[in-house]
């Protein structure tokens, strides 16, 4: 799962390659040690590239991570005020909000600690190196997949809706999101085993050179189709389901739940669309490392933005859903009123003094 540009930044991590199920694992014990690409001792002529990327995640990161703080938090606050129990999809809208949030802290957040002060919380021990790569692959496995049972359980419901009528949507979401859970972080559960900072490097969160490489070459193929592949076809099989369907029923005008089907239709495939638009690139990337030359400085850059592209994706979505759902608006006005209203209620209480000389509140709204 480490690639050729995992290989590049020892000394200063600022890359995000090495975090995603990628092709490094193929070829992982061709080289005993990480090659010294962003060390000091760099060529004069890649250091240009290295500054770029360093310079990128100092800029970017802390912008991402505010952005996507606020963002997840919020989709989490408003998804609680819409959760009943004729409909799962807020649970699970706030289950991918959880995974990106966490995603924030474990990967953004120490990779900008990297760029800006030099210091890797992967590479500080052995059990740190061990949980966060294990946590990172978790996360990214779990995002995926909750977005493609999103996408096929709206699928069902627009195309066969009595399939989807007997059933109890809140509890079916609250199984489809521990299924989804427990078998992203058993099946990435590997990584606790194969991270090290032991071997062969030391110093830097590695890939143990004693693994079968029969066993290594196995696993990352069956991890790329789950991770990766599938997932993947599942999100674009079912989106052209639903705009087919909700094509067709627009011109028949026969859509019997009216603009909300349209509404949610339209959050999901803008979401899905915009996940595979801003992480694709960075598994094609991920795909071709193998091919290109770990020298090759402009390519370790495109790989970075290619990662940094992968990460913007978890800080959008409140973004998304309050350009694409009316009902999410409507949440979103009505939390910040409440808000407001509370403060001003509470800043023109009046105070009436009755016969006993006890005060009352009479609060103005």
């Amino acid at each position: 799962m480490m690639n050729s540009s995992d290989a590049l930044q020892p000394d200063l991590n600022v890359t995000l390659t090495e975090h995603w199920f990628d092709t490094g694992w193929q070829d992982y014990n061709s080289s005993s040690t990480p090659p010294d690409y962003l060390s000091h001792n760099a060529s004069a002529e890649h250091l240009p590239w290295k500054e770029r990327v360093v310079k990128m995640w100092q800029v970017t990161c802390p912008i991402l991570f505010i952005l996507g703080n606020f963002d997840n938090v919020m989709v989490i606050l408003i998804m609680r005020r819409m959760i009943t129990n004729e409909t799962g999809f807020p649970l699970l809208f706030m289950a991918l909000a959880v995974t990106d949030l966490l995603f924030l802290y474990v990967v953004l957040l120490p990779h900008w600690v990297v760029a800006q002060f030099g210091y890797s919380i992967r590479d500080a021990s052995e059990v740190t190196c061990k949980l966060q790569t294990y946590m990172v692959y978790s996360l990214v496995t779990l995002s995926g997949w909750l977005l493609a049972a999103m996408t096929a359980q709206r699928a069902i419901h627009i195309v066969w809706p009595f399939k989807m009528m007997a059933r109890q949507p809140r509890r079916q979401a609250l199984r489809t999101i521990l299924i989804l859970t427990s078998a992203s972080f058993i099946f990435c559960s590997f990584a606790l085993y194969g991270a090290t900072t032991k071997d062969p490097a030391g110093d830097h969160c590695w890939w143990r050179t004693d693994l079968d490489p029969m066993v290594v070459r196995v696993y990352y193929c069956i991890a790329t189709f789950l991770n990766t592949v599938l997932p993947f076809l599942v999100i674009i099989v079912c989106n052209c389901l639903m705009i087919r369907a909700v094509t067709m029923s627009a011109s028949r005008q026969t859509d019997t739940h009216g603009g909300a089907v349209s509404r949610m239709t339209l959050t999901l495939i803008v979401v899905s669309f915009v996940f595979i638009v801003l992480t694709m690139p960075m598994y094609i990337m991920r795909s071709t490392t193998q091919r290109i030359s770990e020298q090759d400085g402009s390519f370790f850059f495109w790989a970075n933005f290619t990662d940094l592209m992968g990460v913007t994706n978890c800080a959008i979505n409140f973004c998304l859903y309050a350009m694409t759902g009316s009902r999410f608006r409507k949440e979103v006005k009505r939390l910040f009123c409440k808000k407001v209203n509370k403060f001003q209620g509470s800043t023109r209480t009046t105070r009436n003094i009755d016969e006993r000389g006890e005060h009352t509140r009479t609060a103005d709204f």
